[in-house]
């Protein structure tokens, strides 16, 4: 989808006026725009050559490449990051692409990187090289340093995640998404039957429910959306999983046990959030 619009620097001046701001689907449909570019059912389709060797199982062996890193690039790409590095096409993430401080560079010439203080910072350079996507990070010789997910080309038997502080979390909080805390925690074993379980938590309705390994459903009792699930552990020794919850509210915090009781901790202020048990 393509709508008009300018591009203006923060003292008011129109730097550039153009018709065509390219969004994806799903940008767009964030913004309230109706419809689908070109009548297409989806906001994106992921598929990965079947022929290429892509490994699920973390960690990646040394010949094979990381298929859930693979995934996460391409669904970033599918919520709004990428260029198509023209001066007729404008992305989202081309407001923050820069070749020095106050000097922008939306095409494939020349150096130009990402940046979200107007060119003074580097975060991560970018791919100006034909053949490869424009706006994935530029990539070194394999094995990289910095594997980002977003790399315009990985190495076998490395693997990343996007994060909150990785180039593709800061671009996409700049592009208009918020951080929240996910719906799937780290796996445990409830059943004891030696294989990892799945927490899941409804962010809406604060349904809880663990998905079993054996492919039964437990549902656990629903509580406020204030509360978020932090994480699981055996917190008592009993060699069974326990539940930390948190308040995002009034930064109460709390343990399940899994023999029923319950475990007060000390409440800290919001700002500080459980990110592993």
């Amino acid at each position: 989808m393509r709508v008009c619009t300018q591009i203006v620097s923060e003292s008011g001046r129109i730097i550039r006026s153009t018709d065509a701001l390219a969004l994806k689907n799903f940008v767009a449909r964030r913004l309230s725009f109706t419809g689908r570019a070109q009548g297409a059912p989806y906001d994106g389709i992921v598929t990965l050559n079947s022929s290429a060797p892509f490994q699920f199982a973390r960690p990646v062996d040394a010949n094979n490449f990381d298929a859930q890193r693979e995934t996460e690039h391409e669904i970033d790409e599918v919520m709004g990051l990428g260029s198509n590095a023209s001066v007729s096409i404008f992305d989202p993430q081309d407001l923050f692409t820069w070749s020095s401080a106050d000097v922008r560079n939306i095409t494939s010439n020349g150096t130009r990187y990402f940046s979200i203080n107007g060119g003074v910072t580097k975060i991560v350079d970018l791919n100006q090289s034909a053949g490869m996507d424009f706006g994935d990070w530029l990539s070194t010789l394999c094995p990289q340093a910095h594997p980002y997910v977003q790399n315009a080309s990985d190495c076998p038997g490395q693997s990343l995640d996007v994060a909150a502080t990785s180039p593709e979390g800061i671009d996409l909080d700049v592009i208009g998404y918020d951080l929240v805390n996910a719906t799937a925690f780290a796996p445990s074993d409830f059943n004891g039957d030696g294989k990892s379980d799945i927490v899941w938590q409804n962010t809406i309705t604060g349904q809880c429910v663990i998905w079993m390994s054996d492919g039964t459903t437990v549902n656990l009792p629903t509580e406020p959306t204030s509360w978020s699930i932090a994480g699981t552990g055996d917190f008592n020794g009993d060699g069974k999983p326990d539940i930390i919850w948190q308040n995002t509210i009034t930064g109460q915090r709390l343990i399940w046990m899994s023999d029923g009781t319950t475990v007060n901790l000390p409440t800290e202020p919001t700002y500080w959030s459980i990110v592993a048990p």
